[in-house]
């Protein structure tokens, strides 16, 4: 008899319509898988709590059953398997307190790997596998992603008895409410590299299948969230998703993947060429991060070195072959819509053409497919050259318009933005710091602010008064943008701060602090995020820790949020207009400083059986 270690909750429809009637209707709201009851499994008592045992386990502490495989978490110090999770890192793109991401999967590279030992139904175990994990967090919900990197099974096993190497497993910690958030719920995602996708929300009352109709309270019939399953997140991204929908009948004699965009200031038919010189092939874009089923990222940019790139064939409006182009490349996955962004990195014009033939090298062409979302759309295409500003156009069956887009990425050719503009209004609302004394043979504070009483002087690695230049890191203009961040522990944009006690003329230099910087532009509004990493001189007096997070979100009309998270646990976030603050307020829960961990996300003798 096939068991699990953790009891399986009864299924009953009627909870769905009483106890997750609000939880559904939040869920068809962001997207959160549900589904109808499935009565095939039947109640069993709860068992009392498992003890940690001196190795890994299917009864562990730790460990939790998803389908026919129950996973638990170890670590091996000394070379000596100990139940447990790894150490999750520091945020890669922190955002707080709207969002923050940590880890990821780098071509096949873990930035928070653990491993699993892994067990059938019936308790055995079959062996262990690698895995490259991410946590998501938005709003204070959590989501922990997990991809298969490697497996191997016990002495005389076979890895068919494990998870195939790709597969995507996600477990997304949604809002409890009523007492003690006794109300939480869980959905829990899978996609296999052969194509199954199975999705599962699991409350209280039980669990439900996102694949069959949700029935709604109140009588109002039922909600079909199925579509939220045509996309699976175990496979790469395929950038020509976001490109099919503007290919013409004259682009075909060109080649099956040729595609036009003709949109003011750039009209030419673009060719793919892989990196092996495969003409009419996209290269492969490995997801980097995840949220499904809503959202997975590919390609990024670390200080200058991409991790996709591709080639195309340049045709002009008159259909001749004028040259060729290098991109970089970013793809954006959300909810089955594509966005595929490309930055041009170089140029090589055919033998009587120039270099004006070619789109500049700078240039940044996004495109949108808003076929599957709306059927008299075809794409929304955003554009910025070096020499012309940020536009978006939306090309549909019957025409196509054109507007300023919300952000600029290349305004002046170098693919790079300026942290400078997130703290602007900040500053501006703060015109007594611009009078603090500014360090040794240094600039008016121009760009000062404060944060909690202590006042931020920027200063560039040129050692003059301002913001280092940030390059993009992911993206799928103009929809979103994310700078700089950090991998590894290595900061993708350093910046340097002198800091002071106190605010204005009486303000007083305490030293300078090393900090890495990460910006995110997401449609008309601007986050930036800087981690305290060290101290840049001999003394720093009364310091912020390493690793506490300032960040300040733009909120537009000269409000921002403020937040200021330490690795003690102390966090402060307030709302600031240009009257003053308007509400300060403390959210321990959304910590940035402190290390993301899946153990908060994953209940204890966390079972899901039907997947």
């Amino acid at each position: 008899m096939p068991r699990h270690r953790a009891a399986r909750r009864q299924l009953q429809r009627g909870d769905v319509a009483g106890l997750a009637g609000a939880t559904l209707a939040t869920a068809a709201v962001i997207g959160i898988g549900a589904g109808q009851a499935d009565e095939s499994a039947h109640a069993r008592p709860v068992t009392a709590s498992a003890q940690l045992l001196s190795g890994p386990s299917d009864t562990g502490v730790d460990a939790f059953t998803l389908g026919p495989y129950t996973f638990d978490p170890y670590t091996t110090p000394l070379l000596l398997p100990q139940e447990g999770w790894a150490t999750f890192p520091a945020p890669v793109f922190p955002g707080p307190p709207v969002f923050n991401i940590a880890g990821g999967n780098l071509d096949g590279i873990g930035l928070a790997p653990q491993n699993f030992e892994v067990f059938n139904a019936s308790g055995q175990e079959v062996g262990t596998i690698g895995t490259a994990g991410t946590i998501l967090q938005v709003l204070g919900q959590d989501s922990y992603e997990f991809t298969v990197t490697s497996s191997t099974p016990v002495l005389l096993g076979s890895t068919a008895n494990l998870p195939a190497v790709g597969t995507v497993y996600d477990i997304f910690k949604g809002l409890g409410v009523g007492p003690g958030g006794s109300n939480a719920f869980e959905n829990v995602y899978e996609a296999t590299p052969s194509g199954n996708i199975a999705d599962y929300l699991v409350e209280p009352s039980g669990q439900y299948n996102l694949a069959d109709p949700i029935r709604l309270p109140l009588g109002l019939g039922t909600i079909n969230l199925s579509s939220l399953l045509t996309t699976n997140y175990a496979a790469d991204l395929q950038p020509g998703a976001a490109f099919s929908s503007l290919a013409t009948a004259a682009d075909a004699s060109i080649g099956p993947d040729a595609f036009t965009i003709n949109v003011p200031g750039f009209d030419y038919t673009l060719d793919p060429v892989s990196t092996l010189l495969a003409p009419d092939t996209y290269n492969a874009v490995t997801p980097l991060a995840g949220f499904p089923p809503f959202f997975a990222a590919g390609g990024a940019d670390f200080i200058g070195i991409s991790v996709d790139t591709q080639g195309f064939n340049v045709y002009n409006a008159a259909g001749t072959d004028v040259g060729s182009i290098q991109a970089d490349e970013f793809v954006v996955n959300a909810v089955g819509v594509t966005s595929t962004e490309e930055v041009v990195t170089a140029a090589l014009p055919q033998l009587g053409f120039t270099d004006a033939n070619l789109p500049a090298v700078g240039t940044v062409f996004s495109v949108t497919n808003l076929a599957p979302f709306h059927n008299a759309g075809k794409a929304e295409v955003y554009l910025t050259t070096p020499t012309t500003s940020a536009t978006d156009t939306t090309v549909t069956t019957t025409g196509s318009f054109t507007e300023a887009a919300p952000f600029n990425l290349d305004s002046a050719g170098t693919a790079e933005i300026n942290p400078a503009s997130v703290f602007a209004s900040l500053a501006a609302e703060q015109p007594q710091d611009a009078s603090i004394p500014p360090p040794l043979l240094g600039a008016p504070a121009t760009d000062a602010f404060t944060i909690n009483q202590i006042t931020f002087y920027p200063e560039t690695s040129l050692l003059t008064e301002g913001y280092n230049n940030i390059a993009q890191t992911l993206g799928a203009a103009p929809w979103v943008a994310a700078f700089g961040g950090s991998a590894e522990g290595i900061s993708l944009a350093p910046q340097d701060f002198f800091y002071y006690s106190g605010t204005g003329a009486s303000a007083h230099l305490e030293g300078e602090l090393t900090t890495s910087m990460s910006v995110l532009d997401v449609l008309s509004f601007s986050n930036a995020s800087f981690t305290v990493t060290g101290c840049a001189i001999v003394l720093c007096t009364d310091a912020p820790a390493n690793g506490t997070i300032f960040d300040v979100f733009n909120l537009g009309g000269g409000i921002e949020n403020i937040y200021e998270g330490t690795p003690s646990g102390t966090v402060t976030d307030t709302l600031m207009t240009a009257f003053g603050p308007l509400i300060t307020f403390t959210i321990p829960s959304l910590d940035a400083a402190i290390p993301l961990n899946p153990l908060d996300i994953i209940p204890a003798g966390f079972d899901v059986p039907a997947l």
